[in-house]
């Protein structure tokens, strides 16, 4: 049977341009940072995914470039992907997710990272961990975090009621999606606490305006969200 209501927090959304800016610096301090985060209140705490990009084009030195393709094409093979991003070329390699404080640490070694303006930092290692919470005192992971129990109800592309998680574009500077659905039907202490115990562990102050209830419609397919207060606050 589907669930009537879930809180949800999208905050400053990849969808619409924007990611939490986070005040730590370079790979390590913010890979760490991170899964610090994650183990703090997920049942599993390696990423579900982890992929390395170098930009190439533009004002980046081509010497530079060639030199960091080079040694990305011997530790981690042949690239899975390229995007075009108007006078610059990302290069994309999939990684291993474990290794994501080797590659860290291997990374933090070529700081300072050039920022080739609008296509962001020439290296950058994208991050992303799905959030399943656990019960504080048992550590038990809470009931009703799959999108099955939402009519696999989708926000936005890829996005489902149900599902939690954190992506990450980490470099000289680094920012973080979050999107939070909390797998309470009201704003009750439980909610609260829980809301209270994800902010602790972010690196972030979570916006208060970007909280929602999402409610089930009559004809029990649909969910419709309205904003509410932030039950961090309540």
């Amino acid at each position: 049977m589907s669930r009537s209501a879930v809180i949800t927090y999208d905050g400053l959304p990849i969808s619409s341009g924007g990611a939490h800016t986070l005040r730590t610096r370079g790979f390590v301090e913010t890979a760490r940072s991170l899964s610090d985060f994650v183990s703090s209140v997920s049942i599993i705490s390696t990423p579900t995914d982890l992929t390395l990009e170098l930009l190439s084009g533009g004002e980046i030195n081509e010497k530079e470039f060639a030199r960091l393709y080079e040694d990305a094409c011997g530790q981690y093979g042949l690239k899975k992907f390229t995007r075009g991003m108007g006078d610059y070329i990302g290069h994309q390699w999939a990684l291993d997710v474990s290794t994501l404080h080797e590659v860290a640490a291997q990374l933090e070694k070529l700081r300072p990272i050039f920022h080739a303006g609008y296509a962001g930092w020439q290296v950058v290692l994208h991050a992303t961990w799905k959030l399943e919470f656990r019960e504080e005192d048992s550590q038990l992971a809470m009931l009703y975090q799959s999108r099955t129990d939402y009519n696999d109800f989708e926000i936005t592309w890829k996005v489902f009621l149900g599902e939690s998680g954190v992506y990450a574009r980490i470099s000289e500077k680094s920012t973080a999606a979050l999107f939070l659905s909390l797998p309470f039907e009201e704003v009750s202490e439980d909610c609260h606490q829980l809301a209270v115990r994800i902010q602790k562990a972010f690196p972030v102050r979570l916006s208060a305006k970007h909280w929602k209830r999402w409610s089930l419609t009559k004809a029990g397919k649909n969910y419709v969200g309205r904003k509410i207060k932030s039950p961090i606050l309540d």
